[in-house]
């Protein structure tokens, strides 16, 4: 504890506090919108395209189309390089999940696709991610 006998010790005390206590309320309003945005993509459980959180981005003041989207994600090692599919990491964290689709070919028997989806978790990990790389 600072020696409160000293006028000018607790003066800057108080400074350094007050200084500290302004500095964490400015982060808190920084990160406000990023706090909003996170909490709705965890409570809203749904798994998006990859097109959608590149729209997301965009709103969120990131230029960042589909494709360069996807360069990032295959850059980190989530997406693998000639596909649009999740590497084992990618699953592994949670970030996507693989939906099947039933779909007909005409004059061909019923097929299956698959879409790669980004998991609400995904959303919030690919968003801060990008903040923090691109905001540098």
């Amino acid at each position: 504890l600072p020696d409160f006998n000293n006028p000018a010790v607790a003066a800057r005390a108080w400074a350094d506090e007050y200084e500290g206590r302004l500095l964490a309320e400015t982060k808190l309003i920084e990160q406000e919108p990023k706090v909003k945005f996170a909490e709705k993509c965890l409570k809203s459980k749904k798994n998006v395209l990859i097109r959608e959180v590149a729209k997301v981005l965009t709103d969120e003041g990131f230029n960042i189309g589909q494709n360069r989207l996807y360069n990032l994600l295959r850059e980190w090692g989530l997406i693998m390089k000639n596909s649009t599919e999740p590497t084992q990491k990618g699953m592994n964290s949670g970030y996507f999940a693989v939906e099947e689709r039933l779909f007909s070919k005409p004059n061909e028997e019923d097929c299956i696709g698959f879409t790669t989806k980004v998991t609400p978790k995904g959303q919030v990990y690919i968003v801060n991610r990008i903040d923090k790389e691109l905001r540098k």
